[in-house]
């Protein structure tokens, strides 16, 4: 199976939030793809809110303590209007022949990024069965030595595409432990 992983950066964290980069990364059992199977946009502010999509307070303060570097993305001269962003997206997805969508947590990213297709009136690429979630996955290996293998984080935390390479090592790390033990992934 073919899996998108996709990690946001918002202006809050529920629904309806203001998204400021999507970063996503294709993942299989046999491998976590190069950089033609990865995608990053930033995400102007102003078109997430002209979208109706909310920011919270308490997000602004958390990103107020983050690192320069996350803090730099959110006002990335190359940031686009969030349907260009989505639009991007979905072309992304389709042509990577991605098969699932899957969010560290996907009541956070899976849903936020529904939540924006929905505001600016475009069709989500995936299929509502098409949600999964890294959390689950690690779950499936917890007491397992494969969790202790876990791959280590390049980059710049908080940046969209850093986090969504590092999750899909993650999850590549755990495809593998899962095919090993004759289990189709």
């Amino acid at each position: 199976m073919k899996y998108c992983v996709v990690d946001l950066e918002t202006m809050g964290t529920g629904g309806n939030t203001a998204i400021v980069a999507i970063g996503a990364c294709m993942v299989t059992p046999d491998g976590r793809a190069g950089v033609s199977g990865q995608f990053y946009r930033a995400v102007t502010l102003e078109s997430s809110l002209a979208a109706g999509l909310k920011v919270t307070a308490g997000t602004i303060n958390w990103w107020l303590a983050q690192s320069d570097a996350a803090r730099n993305a959110l006002i990335a001269e190359d940031a686009v209007p969030l349907t260009s962003a989505l639009n991007d997206f979905a072309a992304f997805y389709r042509l990577q022949g991605a098969e699932a969508l899957v969010g560290n947590d996907p009541s956070f990213d899976n849903a936020i990024l529904a939540d924006a297709y929905t505001a600016t009136g475009l069709r989500q690429p995936w299929k509502y069965h098409a949600n999964k979630c890294l959390r689950t996955f690690r779950g499936l290996v917890a007491d397992t030595d494969c969790i202790n293998n876990e791959p280590v984080f390049v980059g710049t935390e908080h940046n969209a595409l850093c986090d969504a390479v590092y999750e899909a090592d993650v999850l590549h790390t755990i495809l593998v432990y899962l095919k090993g033990k004759g289990l189709t992934v």
